[in-house]
């Protein structure tokens, strides 16, 4: 199947059929994509565009292509698809599962932008002690060693069959409020 993308480097507009006008940028040039040139982030867009179109089945595969692709967004969508029923009956489990995978995904990425805050500070005085950069190595192993082992702890509840789903979202939900009521008390009350 031939996938039709907008010429226009900066909008990147991807179609399943050829458009007149491109409805981002007003473009009347489109190039033909082969299937097999598609990558993770097209996978996502078109994904989300089924998604806003409610295609719900078209959705599912589209971010499936991307997971295949190792696209961590592809795969944080296809999370979402099993846990909300879009595409398919809902397994929150599964869901989980995906998560965590795409957790994975962004570890490269992290590392790197470690690294670059501490090429970045190397030089800068009046740093804290135990600093490598802008890198405060205290503060990074506490998150490192707390991340990781409720990491498993989450794992672990989310797969146990004594503990129903409910329960699970509405301390997921709590977590998020409470993390919500902080951000905005830090940013009114500096």
């Amino acid at each position: 199947m031939n996938y039709y993308r907008c010429e226009n480097p900066d909008c990147g507009f991807l179609a399943e059929e050829e458009p007149d006008v491109c409805p981002q940028c007003g473009g009347t040039f489109f190039l033909s994509v082969d299937e097999e040139e598609l990558t993770g982030p097209d996978w996502v867009q078109l994904g989300n565009r089924a998604v806003d179109e409610e295609r719900p089945t078209d959705a599912l595969a589209c971010y499936q292509q991307a997971a295949a692709l190792d696209d961590m967004l592809g795969v944080t969508n296809l999370g979402w698809c099993l846990e909300a029923g879009i595409g398919v009956p809902a397994d929150p489990r599964q869901a989980v599962v995906l998560y965590a995978q795409a957790a994975a995904l962004s570890l490269p990425i992290s590392l790197t932008g470690t690294l670059g805050y501490a090429i970045a500070g190397w030089n800068v005085p009046e740093l804290p002690s135990y600093s490598v950069g802008f890198v405060y190595l205290p503060g990074m192993f506490c998150l490192l060693v707390s991340s990781m082992s409720m990491a498993v702890v989450g794992a672990r509840l989310a797969h146990s069959p004594r503990l129903p789903m409910q329960v699970l979202r509405r301390c997921f939900a709590v977590g998020n409020i409470l993390l919500g009521l902080s951000i905005l008390r830090s940013v009114l009350f500096r």
